[in-house]
């Protein structure tokens, strides 16, 4: 049995971590959770990229992924904000 990611898993993450690497720091996110202001990169601009629609089907305007490639970005997040 092979746990390797494929190409699209690899391009997710590298997508991802360079997404949320931009957006924001791990002290932003920090700040975010000790004041309650809003979450940066916000919700709009990871719909935007397509994160919110991983693994909505295609037909429904989403990406048709699998729950894996959502945590392969959801991991790429957390490596970056809570770094």
């Amino acid at each position: 049995m092979n746990f390797d990611l494929d190409d699209d898993q690899r391009e997710f993450a590298a997508a991802a971590r360079d997404f949320f690497s931009e957006q924001v720091s791990p002290s932003d996110a920090r700040r975010s959770l000790d004041e309650g202001t809003p979450a940066v990169p916000g919700r709009k601009a990871i719909a935007d990229i397509g994160f919110y629609g991983i693994t909505v089907p295609e037909s429904a305007g989403g990406a048709g992924q699998t729950v894996l490639d959502l945590a392969v970005v959801a991991e790429q997040a957390g490596r970056v904000l809570a770094g």
